[in-house]
């Protein structure tokens, strides 16, 4: 096995393609001096030569109260951290490559270095993903932050004034810990925000999102269908944080195999026949490793040593996306968990006009990339290997069902059987696989450090697909125009905050 990369050179890497973005994409500094800080994170894949190229950047510090997922939809985003929009984005990486697989610009051949279809000969019907990644790939993360929750709790603390732990009262339920209260409840499954002034979320902390990942993969449940688990670069490689960001305590706590973790190694050695490990998912630690102490610290952090005798600042309320695509580049600028310039849970929305504002990493813009590559595949590229075919009939017809049915398995899947005792075939097999994956890490995560064994889950998968012709799209577009110039007139548009701050 190959060393990694240099920290600073991953750091590096992310940060050239940060600075590469227009002032309006990033924090503002104000006139008064005060600057607005944000979390920049994102994924560098590393080719066989050592080469780097950043796949997602992503900045963002928040999330959706739980009081707004019902709301949602699949369109506005529940979590705009910027490890889990980088991690999205990345998604959305992967699905593009696949689509310009099967549709390369005209007169061309594509050759994708980072994606390929699989061979017949190694597809099974507990592997029938048709794409894989190129098996020389390494994925790294790099984080201007720590991860907020376990990982960190030791730099909180040490942030205090007072570094004494809080009392958790008596009638507290021990399963789940908001943000960064009861410092001395270490090992704790936590949710986002860690303000206690602010509404609660459902979302889980970076920490456990991340810990989650090392057994579940990179990939959302759209590109699970999609991309096989074979290649190592499904999982990440390394974390890369700032020297001053990083807790050898708390990462080993929250990240190492001896650390909370300890039950995911027990269960990956377990025979390949297993439930538990079936479809390919096994735990696969990352390596946490910091930059050197000369490397210059990113400009936007909230840490004070990048400019001590400066004012006070605050978050900014503005996400960006970019994914630098040799050939489609994507760059989203977002407020309040959808585009700039659109509004959020907007009750007078057409679909059409719903759709244009939703973000490409969303739940909705993504599982539609995915049906549409299946559907390409089943009409336009028939498999030589039945399993294939299969597996893309069941996420095309997922279309017509909730956003749900690709997530949780039918009743009688839960017996490792389908109709009549056979074996699932494919498309369930893929959806059980993951689910079972999703289920183990919960319970780990939900009992480590004295938890009671709940994982409370968002809602909000209730949603179906929306999918528009262009024609749909070009009227939503210009009555949502014609909807703002109204409201500027009147002079009520203003761009609300929905989010809360973490």
């Amino acid at each position: 096995m190959r060393p990694p990369p240099s920290p600073d050179l991953i750091a590096s890497t992310i940060l050239s393609a940060f600075h590469s973005l227009p002032a309006r994409s990033k924090p503002r500094i104000r006139p008064d001096g005060s600057r607005e800080w944000a979390t920049l994170a994102g994924i560098a894949l590393e080719h066989e030569d050592g080469l780097l190229t950043c796949a997602s950047l992503a900045t963002g510090v928040k999330c959706l109260p739980s009081s707004k997922i019902p709301l949602a939809q699949g369109l506005v985003l529940h979590d705009s951290h910027a490890e889990i929009l980088a991690i999205r984005a990345f998604n959305h990486f992967l699905l593009r490559e696949a689509h310009l697989l099967l549709h390369p610009p005209p007169h061309t051949t594509y050759h994708s270095p980072y994606l390929s279809l699989r061979p017949h000969t190694s597809l099974t019907k507990h592997s029938p993903q048709p794409f894989t990644l190129n098996p020389a790939l390494r994925t790294h993360l790099y984080t201007t932050e720590a991860p907020c929750g376990d990982c960190s709790m030791e730099l909180t603390i040490s942030s205090q004034a007072d570094p004494a732990p809080w009392v958790p009262p008596k009638s507290s339920s021990p399963t789940t810990m908001r943000g960064r209260g009861y410092f001395s409840h270490l090992g704790h499954l936590r949710t986002k925000p860690s303000r206690p002034d602010a509404p609660p979320t459902g979302a889980k902390s970076c920490s456990d999102k991340l810990s989650s990942k090392m057994y579940t993969s990179l990939l959302c449940m759209p590109t699970s269908y999609l991309v096989s688990l074979a290649s190592p670069g499904v999982y990440l490689d390394t974390i890369t944080v700032p020297e001053s960001e990083f807790s050898a305590v708390g990462c080993e706590r929250a990240f190492s195999p001896r650390g909370r973790l300890v039950p995911l190694n027990l269960i990956t050695g377990r025979s390949s026949t297993s439930p538990d490990v079936q479809g390919g998912y096994s735990f696969r630690p990352f390596k946490i490793q910091t930059t050197s102490s000369t490397f210059p610290s990113f400009f936007f952090s909230r840490r004070p040593e990048i400019r001590p005798d400066a004012p006070a600042h605050t978050p900014s309320n503005i996400s960006t996306i970019y994914i630098p695509h040799t050939t489609h580049p994507v760059h989203e600028t977002l407020i309040s968990a959808v585009l700039q310039g659109r509004k959020a849970f907007s009750h007078n929305s057409t679909p059409a006009l719903a759709l244009l504002g939703a973000s490409c990493v969303s739940k909705m813009k993504l599982w539609g990339d995915a049906v549409a590559i299946s559907e390409e595949l089943l009409h336009n590229h028939p498999h030589p290997h039945s399993v294939v075919d299969s597996l893309m009939a069941f996420l095309t017809d997922s279309a017509n069902e909730e956003y749900e049915s690709l997530k949780s398995p039918e009743p009688e899947d839960l017996v490792g059987k389908g109709e009549g005792g056979a074996e699932l075939p494919p498309g369930p097999g893929v959806r059980l696989a993951r689910w079972t994956a999703k289920e183990v890490v919960r319970g780990v995560l939900a009992r480590a450090g004295g938890g009671g064994g709940v994982w409370v889950r968002n809602e909000g998968n209730g949603f179906r697909l929306v999918r528009l012709g262009q024609g749909s799209v070009n009227v939503a577009r210009k009555k949502g125009e014609k909807m703002r110039e109204r409201e500027r007139g009147m002079g009520v548009w203003r761009e609300k905050e929905e989010m809360v701050v973490c």
